[in-house]
């Protein structure tokens, strides 16, 4: 284990939210941070920069030749674009020497020290909480922009009012997560569960995949997951309810202010190799490549239950690395309506411009626009006229 790995991983396995850590004897090898230290091979087809269609041209040399990029799960579908730009050899193509793929309960801890390069997947609202704390984190890019919620359940719920008294995984309480499924589950049951008030809320590290598990072990009684998780809860006895399938950035892409500033054509080559990666991923005729990849140099098997998920996974990744200025208006909108942050524009939280210059030299396009530029922001409208 490296010594940034060691640091970046300190998160207990299973706390308790507000009261004493639980000792829950759940898979606790399986949610162990790993990591991938990966001398970035050579390039992965036989075509030389600029021939792959489009305008696809060359990079200009990167400040830095040895990155580190970090997620905070192990999840499959997480992990898969950071994984395929190594083995694709497309961080190499941008000049990269050394790329380090780390796995850590603590990513987000070790972009704001500067030890990463780059967060892969952060949360919104805790990236948006820490900017308003004076945190200097720029966003640069949509890592998913589309999400699904949906509440599993163990096999012992049987009707809403089962979960009462039971343990929850549904972010921690305030989040953005906490708060629509705390909505979400009250209509739902009626009016009966508020989960706020009926039940435990626990952390555990692993992603949702472990969820899933502890979920069919009634070590918890309730998590959000996603469809991959859907035919193991069947499977099981479990049950689950679908409440949305919402366009809004479910995860950020982000850097440093520091980093932005001090390397900005490193920022720009990071994100054509993601740009890169990304369109080897929506190529359906690659995917037996990428699982080949991930079974033989990651150790990642594709399960039959993923497999048939693998679809809708891939349309929760949007091939830009943007999302559309309305869909972002409305998602920062719900999060000021629940008190997460003040109601702000996007250009606020993001630096789009390396985004865009790195859209512009692979396939000549530039989106979404760097000020906020949405019909009701542009026109100065409110969504809801008041009657008098």
């Amino acid at each position: 284990m490296s010594d940034i790995k060691k640091r970046f991983s300190r998160r207990d396995f299973l706390r308790v939210t507000g009261s004493a850590a639980a000792t829950l004897p759940l898979l606790a090898a399986c949610a162990e941070a790993t990591e991938e230290a990966t001398q970035a091979p050579g390039t992965g087809t036989e075509l030389e920069a600029g021939e792959r269609g489009g305008l696809w041209l060359a990079p200009e040399p990167p400040e830095l030749k040895k990155i580190v990029t970090a997620t905070n799960t192990p999840s499959y579908f997480t992990v898969l674009p950071w994984y395929t730009m190594i083995d694709y050899g497309f961080t190499a193509e941008e000049g990269f020497e050394e790329v380090e793929f780390i796995i850590a309960d603590a990513a987000f801890d070790g972009v704001i020290s500067k030890d990463f390069t780059i967060g892969c997947n952060m949360e919104p609202d805790e990236v948006m909480v820490a900017q308003n704390e004076g945190v200097p984190l720029v966003a640069i890019a949509v890592h998913r922009d589309h999400e699904w919620q949906i509440a599993g359940m163990s096999p012992t719920i049987k009707k809403p009012e089962d979960l009462i008294g039971g343990t929850a995984i549904l972010g921690s309480p305030g989040s953005r997560t906490f708060l629509q499924y705390r909505d979400h589950i009250l209509k739902w049951s009626g009016g009966t569960v508020d989960i706020e008030r009926d039940m435990e809320f626990i952390e555990l590290s692993g992603g949702s995949d472990i969820r899933q598990q502890a979920l069919i072990a009634d070590q918890i009684q309730i998590a959000n997951i996603y469809t991959r998780h859907l035919m193991g809860l069947k499977e099981a006895g479990a049950s689950w309810a679908v409440f949305a399938w919402n366009e809004w950035a479910q995860e950020f892409i982000v850097a440093h202010a520091d980093t932005v500033a001090e390397a900005p054509r490193t920022i720009v080559n990071l994100l054509r190799a993601y740009l890169k990666s990304i369109n080897v991923l929506r190529n359906w005729n690659e995917k037996a490549q990428l699982v080949k990849n991930m079974a033989e140099l990651h150790e990642q098997e594709l399960t039959a239950e993923f497999d048939l998920a693998y679809v809708s996974q891939m349309d929760q990744i949007p091939v830009d690395a943007g999302f559309r200025p309305t869909a972002m208006k409305f998602f920062l909108d719900d999060l000021a309506s629940y008190d997460i942050i003040p109601k702000t524009n996007y250009d606020q939280v993001f630096d789009l411009s390396f985004l865009q210059q790195a859209q512009t030299e692979l396939f000549g396009l530039a989106w979404p626009p760097t000020k906020t530029n949405d019909f009701f922001t542009a026109a100065n409208l409110p969504l809801v006229v008041e009657l008098k």
